[in-house]
């Protein structure tokens, strides 16, 4: 049976997001001496680095010796649970590590194509929200960006994951009862440990939340910010913990070497340029 003028699009916009999938996890699998090759990075070296001493019974640290905290934690400890599969096969976890990016690419545009297939109501029957779904995962897939990032032995892919696994949770409404509120706050944790200052994702969350809830009572509106906040912290809290216990702050040392406050020029010009360029859109 042929495809009718509305399903045609439809079909193919599928076929092109399954079609580039599948190319991409090629990426896995390519010959020896191209393992190392891009889209992989010296940028991932760290968190590759801390990955296999994990993985090799070193402990958490980047030569074998000194603990670190510099690394954002979720994705790395997948990474070492791909060298330790490996056994000591460096190419082997390599291509582990590209699979892992791979399954997090893919979530990721999955997510991403449910949202924007029930963003707002069909006009045009089903196949107009199977066209929407089928392009967004198309073109989150051929992103270059996301291309240079998903691969790198980086947390970019799963960032992206959890952003769009809390962005769906709330759009299929299930933060609403009171245990899908804790899931939504697991999400939040998770994400927090995919990408330490996502924590101001958490307060902005958190704030919102509080902000949705105010009309039913104070009893209620703090209930529930308690709940999606403790959720997110305990999920979250292990970190937390070693960072205190070992470093003797919650703030990883990485992050504080990057803090600076000072009203200097440079920043004063970037802060133009978005003016300007805001001004243009």
């Amino acid at each position: 049976m042929s495809d009718t003028p509305a399903t045609a699009p439809a079909r193919w916009a599928r076929t092109l997001a399954l079609t580039l999938s599948v190319i991409l996890l090629g990426l896995a699998f390519r010959p020896t001496a191209h393992v190392y090759d891009m889209p992989m990075t010296e940028d991932g070296y760290y968190a590759l680095a801390v990955a296999r001493n994990v993985a090799n019974g070193n402990g958490i640290t980047i030569d074998g010796t000194n603990l670190t905290n510099g690394f954002q934690p979720l994705f790395t400890f997948l990474q070492a649970g791909a060298f330790a599969v490996a056994n000591g096969d460096e190419i082997l976890a390599m291509r582990l590590v590209m699979i892992l990016g791979w399954l997090f690419h893919i979530g990721g545009a999955l997510l991403v194509a449910a949202i924007a297939r029930d963003a707002w109501p069909a006009r045009h029957g089903e196949a107009e929200k199977t066209l929407r779904g089928g392009l967004a995962a198309f073109l989150y897939l051929a992103a270059p960006l996301m291309l240079n990032h998903a691969y790198n032995g980086l947390e970019t892919g799963c960032v992206m994951f959890f952003y769009a696994a809390i962005a769906r949770w709330m759009q299929l409404g299930r933060d609403r009862s009171w245990t899908g509120l804790a899931g939504l706050g697991a999400l939040v944790g998770l994400l927090v440990l995919a990408r330490i200052d996502a924590a101001f994702v958490a307060a902005a969350l958190g704030l919102n939340e509080l902000r949705r809830s105010w009309k039913r009572g104070p009893v209620t509106m703090l209930g529930r910010g308690t709940v999606l906040g403790v959720a997110a912290l305990v999920v979250s809290l292990p970190w937390w913990l070693y960072n205190t216990i070992y470093f003797g702050s919650p703030m990883p040392t990485s992050g504080t070497a990057q803090q600076a406050w000072a009203l200097e020029w440079l920043r004063l010009e970037h802060a133009e340029w978005a003016q300007i360029g805001r001004a243009h859109v």
